[in-house]
């Protein structure tokens, strides 16, 4: 899936040659604590540390006023969760995506645009069990279907602010899962 999604990629950026116009961006969003949960669903009492900030680095081309492709990396950092109990229980996750996706672009006024976006992920999600002086570590890499929803605000010609809803999916590895979803926001300047 890693292969295909880097070939559509290059591929189309190449085939854009005569667009209106390239971006790049950055977003931020809230940090987040990882959660220990049983299999059966419950969440175990943890104290909690290391809370992780998804960050997203993106490039992209604007073909017309109305469509354009997006390339971009997010990573919603690392979490570590402690139990505190005599047996030093703790999880540490990570988890990361890389997507491509087609971009529609509605503008309400020359500041204010509603953005849509469908394209293809592929995820990461991994986890490191500790218990009683031992560790086990196992990840899961699955290519996804990712959307988002957003609105950017012109504060010049070049540079916007962005705000967006986006959805990854639920990653799942051993009874554990990530909800690779969430608000950002961010910047994007185009050239």
């Amino acid at each position: 899936m890693k292969s295909v999604l880097y070939f559509a990629a290059f591929a189309c950026f190449a085939l854009t040659a005569q667009a209106q116009e390239y971006y790049v961006g950055a977003t931020i969003a809230p940090p987040y604590r990882g959660t220990l949960l049983t299999k059966s669903g419950e969440q175990i009492l943890s104290t909690e540390s290391s809370p992780a900030t998804p960050f997203k680095a993106l490039v992209g081309v604007d073909i017309t006023s109305n469509f354009g492709l997006e390339v971009g990396y997010k990573t919603f950092g690392k979490t570590r969760t402690d139990v505190g109990d005599a047996a030093g229980t703790a999880l540490d996750t990570d988890a990361r995506a890389f997507y491509i996706a087609a971009n529609g672009m509605l503008p309400v006024s020359e500041k204010w645009t509603f953005t849509g976006k469908l394209g293809l992920a592929q995820r990461h999600f991994g986890i490191t069990h500790y218990k009683n002086g031992q560790s086990v570590s196992d990840s899961s890499d699955q290519g996804t279907l990712y959307y988002g929803v957003g609105v950017d605000y012109k504060l010049t010609k070049n540079l916007a602010l962005t705000a967006e809803l986006e959805n990854y999916g639920m990653a799942r590895v051993q009874g554990f899962s990530l909800g690779m979803n969430g608000f950002s926001v961010g910047v994007r300047y185009g050239f």
